[in-house]
């Protein structure tokens, strides 16, 4: 199987609960009723050791909802740092707790994490139009934080259909010195409502967001299907066609499998036929016959 398919990216998905309402989050892929927490960090160390193992997983980013709600986030980004010294291993957070992130970036993990910073909108109005909270100076302060923990920083900004709010996200990363990446999502059936509710859009696809960054001034370096990246002077911009709903082809643009806090594994999440419920004592099993299926599908497909 390892010679057939091989996964990039493991995805802990912590929790889906957020101090955030950010409109055109699908929260990892979770409809909104909140759900309990059947893992705990050595079951999720038990998936993460045969995904590293089996499939050549390199990276692993813990996520959520939010996940520095999760009390039990230091001590299972201790265990990664200390048993899988070799990957890339980073926290995707809203940035609305700095004192959690401060908490977090201490002892084993100082200057050892990727931290991405949630912020889709860079003026106050704005900020809290898309996210429900008025918090914007919280997440400077959770950049600031990162950055001055010697992690390596990155912005993360979903590209709506106010693309002069991204812009100004470019433009608060490149006074920061923080790389910024531009997010273009899919619409499910959670989200769409969402989005319409607030006469949003997510951006019509790539070819939007790489008109607003030239018109920047920023030039673009290439890159793959899914990920371009752009810079002006030191400034860096990547740009990720996350836009797919169909959970084959993004597995094949971002080879990525998500573990869920309640016990089951899937490429996109709730909305994703190939989602897997697993025995958290004994994950393997799930996890091999979810990537037995997607060989299949891709194998198919080539076909």
């Amino acid at each position: 199987m390892k010679d057939r398919i091989s996964v990039r990216e493991v995805r802990l998905v912590l929790t889906n609960r957020c101090n955030f309402r950010c409109y055109f989050c699908f929260n990892e892929g979770y409809a909104t009723e909140q759900r309990d927490r059947t893992l705990n960090p050595s079951d999720y160390l038990r998936a993460v050791r045969h995904l590293v193992v089996k499939y050549g997983a390199t990276k692993v980013r813990l996520s959520g909802g939010e996940p520095t709600l999760d009390p039990e986030l230091p001590h299972l980004v201790g265990s990664l740092l200390s048993e899988f010294p070799g990957l890339d291993i980073g926290v995707t957070t809203n940035g609305g707790l700095p004192d959690k992130l401060r908490e977090l970036l201490r002892g084993d993990a100082l200057g050892r994490l990727q931290v991405n910073v949630s912020l889709p909108a860079a003026k106050a109005a704005e900020f809290r139009a898309m996210t429900g909270s008025g918090k914007l100076h919280e997440v400077l302060q959770s950049i600031a934080i990162a950055t001055q923990s010697k992690s390596r920083v990155k912005i993360n900004c979903v590209v709506t259909s106010r693309s002069q709010a991204a812009a100004d996200v470019v433009h608060a990363g490149a006074q920061l010195n923080v790389p910024v990446k531009l997010l273009c999502l899919n619409v499910n059936p959670h989200n769409e409502q969402q989005i319409g509710q607030h006469g949003e859009a997510v951006a019509s696809g790539v070819v939007s967001i790489q008109r607003m960054i030239s018109d920047l001034g920023y030039r673009h370096e290439g890159g793959s299907e899914a990920t371009l990246f752009a810079t002006r002077g030191n400034h860096q911009l990547e740009i990720v066609d996350c836009s797919t709903s169909d959970p084959i082809e993004y597995f094949r643009r971002f080879r990525a499998l998500r573990i869920y806090f309640d016990s089951h594994v899937a490429v996109t999440g709730d909305f994703d036929g190939y989602r897997r419920p697993f025995d958290p004592a004994a994950p393997e099993a799930a996890i091999d016959s979810l990537i037995f299926d997607i060989a299949g599908a891709i194998g198919n497909e080539a076909n």
